[in-house]
């Protein structure tokens, strides 16, 4: 079933969340949902989990926004969140979530 391979590229980490999102929604109404698959799978392109590609795009994101990473170094856990999106948003959805929130913990200095 192409939906199981789908997931078994997400669990193994080569799909972010957003790119199965993506992904599911090219198949969506297809004839052929096997070669539906294999295009959507080859125009999302591979999971960012380069440490320097990620540490630069939080760099980025903690220095555009020093109020919020004060307030997250200040208690306020639900700012991890917020800089999550942004550095998303910064690699196109494509980052490796616990990767990035490795370097994001650590980069913050938690």
């Amino acid at each position: 079933d192409v939906v199981t391979v789908v997931f078994d590229r997400w669990r193994a980490g080569s799909l972010s969340n957003r790119m199965v999102t993506d992904i599911l929604t090219a198949m969506a109404g297809a004839q052929d949902r096997r070669a539906a698959l294999q295009a959507a799978i080859e125009a999302a392109g591979a999971v960012v989990d380069d440490a320097a590609a990620i540490d630069a795009a939080v760099a980025a994101a903690i220095a555009e926004h020093p109020n919020e990473a004060a307030a997250y170094r200040a208690g306020n856990a639900k700012v991890l969140g917020f800089f999550m999106g942004r550095v998303m948003q910064r690699l196109g959805g494509k980052a490796n979530a616990a990767s990035l929130k490795s370097r994001l913990l650590t980069l913050l200095g938690a």
